[in-house]
């Protein structure tokens, strides 16, 4: 099969897309342009040769997309806005979300598997909120099954990653104007493994430390039911926030939460879900909810 038949197999990757695409799904159409392009390169430069391997990736790749495509194009949810309250007081990072304090943070139950806008009433409970300098937030993940992992990035790859078990992403774009992004892998009995991104033209993520230094205070709880994280990552070292003034009420951030949920009853198959509709993954910068602190103390009264 020649390249260039791939155009007729899925027109929708090469055909520039009447319909608008919807906001979360800037993502796909940045990956479309750039795999198009890339493509469209091959073809004039092999027209009538190109390898079977590279023709066989190639078709993978747009079939992925095409799949893609199909669900992004209907996609209904635009990325939501939350207000984030300000803790009279700062809880104790134990594991366990007991304290009263709790109860004044923004609070989410059930979930939506990535790439799906349908509820799931599965018991899962994601809190946020903001006290001085720091971000708080706390999970509830009912699981009958729990493998949690700790291998990363530099090590033999017999020492399964973090995110290839159970776990929770936290994923903070501190600048909506800056394509860079954080991201938090937690899971219990675990230290925190983080990493940053950009997000090029291409669509498709580059690390730029797969071992990146940040102040996060982690702690996790397992009971028979599932198991619980809390965590407090320090708003105060963001980039906005480095060269000025510290965290106030009204600033805004833009992130997202997904739950990696290992099913080892479906052959370990990995299920993302988070706490609103979520196109794709964590990895999409363009459904990251707008998190607004509220008015409270800033950092100069503590």
């Amino acid at each position: 099969m020649k390249l260039a038949m791939l155009l007729l197999i899925f027109p929708a990757s090469f055909c520039i897309l009447a319909e608008p695409c919807p906001p979360q799904a800037k993502l796909l159409e940045m990956r479309m342009q750039s795999n198009r392009m890339q493509l469209n390169h091959a073809i004039l430069k092999h027209p009538e040769d190109y390898s079977a391997a590279c023709i066989k990736k190639a078709a993978e790749d747009l079939a992925e997309l095409e799949r893609d495509w199909l669900t992004a194009k209907d996609w209904s949810s635009p990325a939501p806005e939350f207000t984030l309250p300000h803790l009279s007081s700062a809880p104790v990072i134990d594991g366990k979300a007991d304290e009263p304090v709790w109860r004044q943070a923004r609070k989410w139950l059930g979930s939506f598997p990535c790439s799906s806008e349908k509820y799931l009433a599965d018991g899962s409970i994601w809190r946020l909120a903001w006290h001085g300098r720091y971000l708080y937030g706390s999970v509830f993940f009912p699981d009958c099954d729990m493998t949690f992992y700790k291998g990363r990035q530099g090590e033999s790859w017999e020492n399964r990653r973090i995110w290839q078990g159970d776990c929770l992403e936290v994923f903070v774009q501190p600048d909506e104007s800056i394509p860079y992004y954080l991201e938090f892998l937690l899971s219990p009995g675990n230290t925190a493994w983080i990493l940053d991104h950009v997000l090029p033209e291409s669509g498709f993520w580059t690390t730029i430390h797969f071992h990146f230094q940040y102040e996060i205070q982690v702690a996790g709880h397992i009971n028979d039911n599932g198991y619980e994280l809390e965590f407090r990552i320090d708003l105060a070292d963001f980039p906005p926030y480095q060269q000025r003034r510290k965290p106030r009420g009204g600033d805004v951030l833009r992130m997202t939460m997904v739950r990696m949920n290992l099913d080892i009853r479906k052959q370990e198959k990995t299920v993302q879900t988070s706490f609103y509709p979520l196109l794709h993954s964590g990895h999409n910068i363009f459904g990251y909810a707008k998190m607004i602190l509220a008015e409270g103390k800033s950092l100069k009264n503590h």
